[in-house]
């Protein structure tokens, strides 16, 4: 309904209201509109009050300012709302209720629809905007949203009708697991509910041959039965999440429908609450599960993944992380001149199409050979040299005039540098400079976080029973591009271990920098245009490692991955490098709860030991 036409109907229905207040023995008087305020007042005192009619009206909550204080009345008709604060006055003042509002006019169709949505006992399930609707035929659409309700609680569900009888059924997915710093990390608004919307046709309804429409957003409005395009708000998860939807969206729905929405919902909680735990395109579940959404090794996957602009945009993550952009470069351009069966994931799946005659194109890629299976880790590194300084990517403020400019250069810059960033599956973040490790002679030291939620929930109470302690991990270069996507791994007496299991198998670790230095190795220069990595660069990661008995000899050697947990990155430029004790270090708190302005926490008693 129109802006103009709906105030010339509240218009109309205020004048009738004011008609029917004028009989004797009336309890409401001095009715003025204001706005899409109605003021009034009660008896013969005059209490004032205000009726505060919703944005979306006819539609939506009332609100009530009366001598009782504010608080929402319901919804329905505004002569309903009226009805219910006269009757109240009534009852405390010991007087008939005049004048009654629900027989004053003719009911129109949207009263008739209210009151077989009373008989039917729907409730505020509805918003009953439709003509003509037949509620009968949506009954076992009602019995759905209440088997639901019954299993998930009363905010799980709710329905909206639109114009034409159309109902939008609307499924509540809690979103409290998420901590505000993987909210941050995967691209969701904390602490507010994600909605599935699903839009059932009149008058089929269920029955309805056509798969219906669905969306999927957050929305923190408790009440589903309201106008929410307002309030709708996009997050990264939602492509992905809105592809499993349809995907197991079967119709039309056979057997019980209530049972299949059940279905479904807790199909979509778990989603969410694995969403780095399968792969964005394909579902297949990831042979290593990382902090952010991936995909899989299948360059099919990967290949759609860049063709529909997954995961982060190359240009605002730029702005936003200099830095780590930088050092990611560096990474993958050391793990290209290295063993390149640890060069894993490989950019098998990055592509581009070079002109060759008019109207003739080549495809070029990462891969080579008869079959297109050997990995050209040569081609990477010589694409890597051409992709220009972080100071000139950053001139471009956009991705689309960023891939312009690197087209120009080789056709394989900006989808490599893409593949770069999105194949990232932990956080990365640089450490204030105010908070920084003083102890850490470098500039470059950064936050580095792998665990999913589930993880680290697991990792916290393991810590409360046994506490924990830090302790650093060193590698050569050409590993830290595989340890950021997979995570450190104990790969001793594997195809992928590098220095030997000597002391057993597990995972090294070390309580002295320079006992880890010695594993990290110095790599060429790995991208010429680098602002941070020199010719002679080494990594560290400090760890924080669960308190289960172990102790260095000389080296902590942990067979249990899940005891292990990245907390910060280590960037050395040159022939810089430090000998610091774990136990030592003034350890930032930057959770999200303490990182606007909380202070180094010192070492605590027993040193480099959490409990």
């Amino acid at each position: 309904m129109a802006e103009k036409q709906k105030r010339a109907k509240l218009r109309e229905e205020v004048k009738e209201i004011k008609e029917a207040a004028k009989q004797p023995g009336s309890l409401i008087h001095e009715l003025e509109l204001d706005d899409w305020n109605l003021n009034f007042s009660l008896g013969d005192d005059g209490v004032s009050g205000t009726l505060f009619l919703p944005e979306t009206w006819p539609n939506g909550i009332y609100k009530v300012l009366d001598h009782h204080g504010m608080r929402e009345i319901g919804r329905g008709l505004l002569r309903h709302m009226l009805d219910k604060i006269i009757v109240a006055y009534a009852q405390d003042v010991g007087k008939e209720p005049i004048p009654r509002f629900p027989g004053l006019v003719e009911a129109p169709e949207a009263d008739a629809l209210s009151k077989q949505a009373s008989q039917l006992d729907i409730g505020e399930d509805f918003v009953p905007t439709g003509s003509g609707l037949d509620l009968q035929k949506a009954m076992p659409v009602m019995d759905a949203v209440r088997k639901v309700k019954a299993v998930f609680g009363d905010r799980s569900a709710g329905v909206m009708i639109v114009g034409g009888g159309d109902h939008i059924l609307r499924f509540r997915i809690d979103t409290s697991f998420i901590d505000a710093d993987t909210a941050k990390i995967w691209g969701v608004h904390y602490n507010v509910p994600i909605i599935i919307e699903i839009k059932l046709i009149a008058p089929h309804f269920l029955q309805s041959s056509k798969r219906p429409d669905t969306e999927i957003y957050q929305c923190a409005t408790t009440d589903l039965s309201m106008n929410l395009n307002a309030e709708k708000l996009k997050f990264t998860l939602s492509w992905q999440l809105e592809q499993r939807l349809r995907e197991n969206l079967t119709w039309p729905i056979k057997g019980d429908p209530g049972e299949f929405f059940c279905q479904l919902l807790l199909f979509m909680q778990d989603k969410v609450k694995h969403a780095t735990k399968y792969c964005m395109i394909c579902d297949k579940t990831l042979e290593y599960v990382g902090l952010k959404p991936a995909v899989c090794n299948s360059p099919l996957c990967e290949y759609s993944h860049t063709q529909y602009g997954l995961g982060e945009d190359v240009s605002q993550f730029m702005h936003h992380n200099p830095e780590v952009v930088d050092m990611l470069v560096c990474l993958t351009g050391a793990a290209a001149t290295g063993d390149l069966k640890r060069f894993n994931p490989f950019p098998n799946g990055v592509e581009a199409k070079i002109a060759k005659g008019k109207g003739q194109f080549e495809t070029v890629g990462f891969m080579t050979g008869e079959k297109m299976d050997q990995k050209n880790g040569t081609f990477v590194h010589e694409v890597i040299q051409m992709i220009p300084a972080m100071k000139k990517l950053l001139e471009y403020s956009s991705s689309t005039d960023l891939k312009e400019y690197l087209d120009t250069i080789h056709p394989l810059c900006f989808p490599l540098l893409r593949w770069i960033i999105t194949s990232n599956r932990v956080h990365l973040e640089l450490v204030p400079k105010e908070k920084q490790m003083k102890e850490i002679t470098t500039p470059y030291q950064f936050v580095l976080r792998s665990s999913t939620p589930e993880k680290e929930k697991k990792f916290v109470a393991e810590r409360a029973k046994q506490g924990s302690f830090f302790a650093f991990h060193g590698s050569a270069l050409s590993n830290w591009h595989c340890i950021l996507r997979i995570g450190l791994k104990n790969y001793s007496n594997t195809e992928f271990m590098s220095c030997g299991a000597a002391y057993g198998q597990g995972i090294y670790m070390a309580p002295n920098s320079s006992t880890s230095f010695g594993y990290s190795g110095s790599g060429i220069s790995p991208w010429k245009n680098s602002e941070i990595c020199q010719t002679s660069t080494t990594c560290l990661a400090l760890c924080e490692v669960i308190n289960a008995g172990y102790t260095p000899n000389p080296h902590y050697v942990v067979p249990q991955e899940d005891h292990v947990n990245t907390r910060f990155f280590f960037l050395f430029s040159g022939s810089g490098s430090v000998s610091v004790d774990a136990s030592s270090l003034s350890v930032p708190d930057l959770s999200a709860t303490s990182r606007a302005d909380a202070p180094a926490t010192e070492a605590p008693k027993k040193p480099g030991k959490r409990k």
